[in-house]
């Protein structure tokens, strides 16, 4: 034990020598202290004061910190500029819509999207974006909305646009996106919304209405964390991508086990029937996806 004791001495002694490039290139103290001194006061500092205590922020991919040149540059703006009403054809609301068209090109440009094929919009959040694109999203009796298992708490919301839109729902490993965990089925209760065909239909519109109802495409959705921020766990996005695109992962889905019934699809969990698995058992399961939290990159599919 004294042994130990002295070696754990020595340990704490000397400085921790840095990996190499780790912190942006090593740069990441000079960050640090040019722009978040904040933190060196842990988090909590009354002006004038210099507490001597530091702060680790780790809830970057929840809501990250702001720097000080980004206070100050926003501030230069709005002391320099006037901002109306973008949806105006005045000068400063012009001034405002280019602001705001420039922000949605420099986010494509992060994200190397194509502004041809793709665009943003911003919302009050990632529950906020969930939310909205339930709500769009041309869910059909053919459609069926996929998650892994570890994912955003806000993904397990769009289960009930899905299903309430008579469409399946299914929960994957992430380990092994081919793999089915559970499948849910509409309630018999669920009314779906109509489109006007499918009403045309049902009111007799002909075999033309009829062809048309069948040919028309139906859309899927599958949901995966790029980064989880329960355990920072990063998921190969490219290879479910391929795999996607390809038709591997659906004809894989198309294989699995029957859906079963939904029960109580709008509380937590995964809301069906799973099967245990690698020694984990359905509780194990279903807290898992009530607790697991990440940015989350959906793929949709036609």
């Amino acid at each position: 034990p004294r042994a130990a004791l002295l070696v754990w001495s020595r340990m704490e002694e000397e400085e921790p020598s840095p990996l190499p490039g780790y912190g942006y290139g090593g740069k990441l103290d000079d960050l640090r202290k040019r722009e978040f001194k904040r933190l060196s006061g842990g988090g909590d500092v009354k002006e004038g004061s210099s507490a001597a205590s530091g702060l680790t922020y780790l809830d970057h991919a929840g809501a990250t910190l702001y720097g000080e040149s980004q206070i100050q540059n926003a501030m230069r703006q709005l002391h320099l500029n006037i901002y109306a009403n973008p949806h105006s054809q005045s000068s400063t609301s012009q001034r405002t819509t280019k602001e705001v068209d420039d922000a949605r090109q420099l986010v494509l440009k992060h994200v190397n999207a194509d502004p041809t094929k793709y665009t943003v919009v911003f919302t009050a959040g990632a529950t906020a974006g969930f939310k909205l694109l339930g709500e769009c999203f041309p869910w059909s009796r053919k459609s069926e909305f996929c998650y892994t298992l570890d994912n955003h708490n806000s993904v397990l919301g769009i289960r009930e646009y899905a299903l309430r839109s008579r469409a399946h729902v299914r929960v994957v490993d992430e380990d092994h996106p081919e793999e089915t965990l559970a499948m849910l089925e509409p309630t018999p209760q669920a009314q779906p919304a109509q489109t006007a065909g499918e009403r045309k239909e049902k009111e007799g519109g002909g075999e033309e209405d009829e062809s048309a109802s069948r040919s028309r495409t139906s859309y899927c959705l599958f949901a995966f964390p790029a980064e989880s921020n329960f355990s920072g766990r990063k998921l190969p996005l490219r290879e479910y991508l391929r795999d996607v695109k390809s038709g591997e992962l659906p004809q894989a889905w198309a294989a699995a086990d029957r859906p079963v019934a939904a029960d109580g699809g709008g509380k937590g969990g995964v809301g069906g029937e799973t099967r245990e698995k690698k020694g984990i058992s359905n509780d194990t399961k279903q807290n898992a996806c009530r607790s697991f939290g990440t940015s989350t990159t959906a793929a949709s599919t036609p």
